[in-house]
């Protein structure tokens, strides 16, 4: 089965928290809803979120 993936603006606005924040807390570890990845001396990273991955996040959260 091919995972679905969402952009970090959706799941950001899902969780309802600031994009900024959700790219930190997955790069550096403090929330598993995808993969991050940034390369040593990069502006920018690359994010994946799964959907499956966000809805246990907001399960847990209790989100709706």
């Amino acid at each position: 089965m091919t995972p679905i993936y969402v952009t970090p603006e959706q799941a950001a606005e899902e969780l309802g928290i600031p994009v900024a924040s959700l790219r930190y807390m997955m790069l550096h570890g403090l929330i598993h809803i995808g993969d991050a990845y940034k390369r040593p001396g990069a502006q920018r990273g690359c994010f994946r979120v799964v959907r499956t991955l966000l809805d246990e996040e907001k399960k847990r959260r209790g989100i709706q």
